[in-house]
């Protein structure tokens, strides 16, 4: 090969690939918070919480629930299997954390949310899994990102708990969390896009998931010869995004919620879940809605359609 053309190929490639984080950095170091008007358009009585949860670990999601009621929202709603529902009903009493307890016949994480979204009174609902922390006032900071009232859903930025004797998994998924959480705020920042809104904690407007549209949606979906077990949150993404909706990552630092990650092997497996529900999302949004290539959301273009089928992420 010439060596002209061989030096063309290689920029090429080196500023396809390096462009985001050339564009990143800087974009990120002039993140500033979303404030909320004086007074707020909402506050956390305007917000029902659901936690979608399989109770296989009663103290975290002990800890998770008690962060969550102190942050005083107007309701919280516990999903679990019909089995679980005595048990939890009076664990949530004896930790005096004031909730609702719900059940359905099978663990499926989007037949759990859509139980609970049908008792929502309240404008705001907020999505968490049993295995996050909320600082405190939490939900004041985030619920800044709903003054502009074109936006229909948003979450914060996320970050692994570290163990008080961090080991090699432990890093790992703090390195992961933190890429994850450094992308998806530039890209956010940049033109309103993200790949995924984490269902760690996203908020939405319950007028959005409360129809039976949505409902319809949500639940079309099949993964193999059952109902979807995953990738609820990018199913989400992609109806608020095809609706004309915003959505919105609150950069603020007060706003930013800790989690757990697999410990050992496991995070790798978590990991290739992680990747092949990703991959599947993004083909489903290339195949079934337009708004990914708009000129709305031209960095996105970029940075989360095209990029993907870079060779190094392809392997």
């Amino acid at each position: 090969m010439d060596q002209q053309l061989a030096t063309s190929i290689f920029w090429s490639l080196f500023g396809f690939r390096y462009a985001r984080n050339i564009v990143g950095i800087p974009t990120i170091l002039s993140a500033r918070p979303k404030l909320a008007q004086t007074p707020p358009r909402y506050s956390p009585k305007d917000v029902s919480v659901i936690v979608p949860t399989t109770a296989k670990s009663l103290p975290e999601l002990t800890k998770c629930l008690q962060t969550i009621a102190a942050c005083s929202p107007a309701a919280i709603f516990i999903v679990t299997s019909d089995a679980n529902t005595n048990l939890l009903s009076k664990h949530c009493s004896d930790i005096s954390v004031d909730v609702t307890v719900l059940g359905v016949p099978v663990f499926n994480k989007r037949d759990q949310i859509l139980k609970a979204m049908s008792l929502v009174q309240t404008p705001l609902c907020v999505l968490a899994d049993d295995d996050i922390c909320w600082p405190p006032a939490f939900l004041e900071y985030l619920l800044a990102i709903f003054e502009d009232p074109e936006v229909g859903a948003g979450g914060p930025r996320q970050r692994v708990r570290r163990n008080a004797k961090p080991d090699a998994w432990n890093f790992l998924g703090i390195g992961y969390l933190e890429r994850r959480a450094w992308n998806n705020v530039a890209s956010n920042l940049i033109d309103g896009s993200i790949s995924t809104l984490s269902g760690r904690t996203a908020a939405y407007r319950t007028e959005i998931l409360q129809t039976e549209e949505f409902s319809n949606y949500f639940l079309k979906e099949r993964g193999g010869k059952g109902k979807p077990n995953s990738g609820d949150d990018k199913c989400l993404t992609r109806y608020v995004y095809s609706r004309g909706w915003k959505i919105v990552i609150q950069p603020d630092p007060r706003a930013t919620i800790e989690t757990t990650l697999e410990p050992d092997g496991k995070f790798l497996l978590q990991c290739v879940r992680w990747s092949r529900a990703h991959w599947r999302g993004n083909i489903a949004v290339m195949m079934e809605e337009s708004y990914w290539y708009s000129r709305r959301y031209f960095w996105g273009l970029y940075y989360i359609y095209l990029a993907q089928f870079q060779v190094p992420a392809l392997l």
